[in-house]
């Protein structure tokens, strides 16, 4: 509108000159008027011909110039009309080529705006996708956790159940301890009697010898004197060994009616419970069935796998020839036999387990054994892991770990499950 506001004044304008370009042309023809007059009147004396010429021409002349001026009036009218007609339509042209320009510009707004709204979008699902992600993970964590809390749980009770059966073998080993104790005791008193009539016995062969000194004064009184108590030396030395053999009897047999008592008639089985350093568990059974030969030996034995003594022990060493088994603690584990117990009934063989001097500590024998020792019990399967322990002990230098040695009971199932656990 400001360039039609500014078309209208150039137009007014324009108008302004063109009436004033007549005036100017009138006063010019008045003036040619005048001059004409003048002219007429100096040549008045030229006759009435030439007068009538000039004024046709005059006239001639005036009308050709009103019709110039007429046309160029009209022409410059038109033009201008024209102009201001052209000029609208091009402002109507830019008007509606300014509005859908602007109509174009705010569906861009609009579209730039849908897109940020959309990546907008985009990222707020994006971080919705995260926190499900993340809220996912956190759920799984939560089911892991809960599954090792039952886990955690199941295993505490089972330690307590462990715990409580432990409680309950302890009093039983607690009370059995004072069993033995009185056993002790009773055998105490009875190695007491036994060693006062030593006594009372030496004391006697004291006083013969005195006698037989006081016979010397006569060579004949002294020879039968010296034969006298060579007897009595002799007789005595066989009280002796008799006496000894009678105790070492009643040991026998007092640990052979304990021991059908407590763990009923042999042969009794056991299972060996081994730890490689590799990190692999295997069993051994072993098998006491020289009860007969060897009671005190077998006795002495179930006793210290109830006591629990080889639980936790150790295969330490191997000649070649035997592999020696250690109980847990060495340092608190008395001797298992009151005496060396032999017998040729129970020689030892390949695979034959025996005490080492006079136990607790097992000698296991590797190969069939030529001294005069005896054995009380044998392998009878997995005598092929005692080679493997040979070879950790003798190539490597590492202990191979007993984790267990229980009684198995004759109700189970194959000899390999129940039993007493030590």
């Amino acid at each position: 509108m400001a360039r039609s506001n500014g078309d209208d004044a150039s137009l007014t304008s324009s108008l302004g000159s063109s009436v004033s370009k007549p005036k100017k042309r009138r006063e010019r023809k008045g003036k040619i008027a005048a001059g004409v007059a003048e002219r007429e009147g100096e040549s008045a004396s030229a006759g009435p011909l030439t007068l009538s010429v000039l004024n046709l021409v005059l006239l001639v002349v005036t009308l050709v110039g009103l019709g110039a001026l007429c046309g160029f009036y009209l022409f410059y009218t038109m033009f201008t009309h024209r102009c201001s007609d052209l000029v609208d339509d091009m402002e109507r042209h830019h008007n509606a080529t300014h509005r859908e320009l602007e109509d174009k510009y705010i569906g861009a707004l609009e579209e730039k705006h849908k897109c940020i709204e959309d990546e907008t979008r985009k990222q707020e699902i994006a971080e919705l996708k995260g926190r499900l992600e993340g809220q996912s993970s956190l759920f799984v964590n939560h089911q892991q956790l809960l599954e090792k809390h039952q886990t955690t749980l199941e295993q505490y009770t089972s330690l307590h159940k462990d715990h409580e059966e432990m409680i309950r073998k302890f009093e039983v080993s607690q009370n059995d301890a004072h069993f033995k104790q009185k056993e002790i005791a009773v055998l105490q008193r009875n190695v007491d009697e036994r060693a006062q009539e030593l006594d009372e016995a030496e004391r006697r062969l004291a006083h013969k010898l005195e006698l037989s000194n006081k016979m010397v004064q006569n060579k004949v009184e002294e020879n039968a004197a010296l034969k006298q108590a060579r007897d009595t030396c002799r007789a005595e030395s066989k009280i002796t060994e008799w006496t000894t053999k009678q105790m070492q009897s009643s040991i026998q047999n007092q640990s052979r009616v304990k021991c059908e008592a407590r763990y009923g008639s042999d042969p009794y089985a056991l299972e060996f419970s081994m730890r490689f350093p590799s990190g692999e568990h295997r069993n051994m059974m072993v098998q006491i069935a020289n009860m007969d030969a060897l009671p005190h030996s077998a006795w002495a034995f179930m006793e210290s796998v109830e006591d629990g003594l080889y639980n936790n022990g150790s295969f330490v060493a191997s000649n070649g020839n035997v592999l020696e088994i250690a109980v847990s603690d060495p340092s608190n584990a008395a001797a298992a036999l009151f005496f060396a117990e032999t017998s040729k009934q129970a020689p030892c063989r390949r695979g034959s387990i025996n005490f080492r001097e006079n136990g607790p500590a097992l000698q296991l024998h590797l190969r069939d054994s030529s001294d005069e020792d005896s054995c009380f019990g044998k392998v009878v399967s997995g005598l092929e892991l005692a080679e493997d322990i040979e070879a950790w002990l003798s190539n490597e230098g590492r202990h191979v770990d007993l984790m267990e040695v229980r009684r198995l009971r004759e109700d189970d199932e194959g000899g390999s499950q129940g039993g007493d656990e030590l």
